[in-house]
């Protein structure tokens, strides 16, 4: 004779899932195996964890748009690819090419001209 099927309140479990509970801890609040969980249930236990990591963005976003810098700097790096990469420059090396200082400034600004004669 087979063990009865053990039935689960779903309810239950996409609420635990939407709070961020692990499927161990999930298991262990329900009273069953985290096997049974990712078996029969995994659509249901993705969904509240999809829940959960949304919230937690939403949340995040709120923060930085609030003006909080570390929020801002946190959603730049892993949303935008943002990096505090620092490249240092040896005074002693020369650049690989000639940069013609001159040439740049003028693309930039324009050609030179002379300024307007004082009448």
């Amino acid at each position: 004779m087979a063990r009865p099927r053990k039935e689960i309140d779903e309810e239950k479990l996409f609420l635990l899932a939407s709070l961020g509970l692990t499927t161990a801890e999930i298991a262990s609040v329900l009273e069953c195996s985290a096997d049974l969980l990712e078996v029969r249930y995994k659509e249901e236990m993705a969904e509240g964890k999809s829940k959960c990591r949304a919230s937690l963005r939403r949340r995040q976003f709120e923060l930085a748009m609030a003006g909080n810098p570390t929020m801002l700097i946190w959603l730049g790096k892993n949303m935008l690819g943002q990096s505090d990469k620092t490249e240092v420059f040896d005074r002693d090396t020369p650049f690989d090419h000639d940069v013609d200082r001159e040439a740049i400034i003028e693309r930039i600004v324009g050609s030179k001209k002379s300024p307007p004669a004082v009448q």
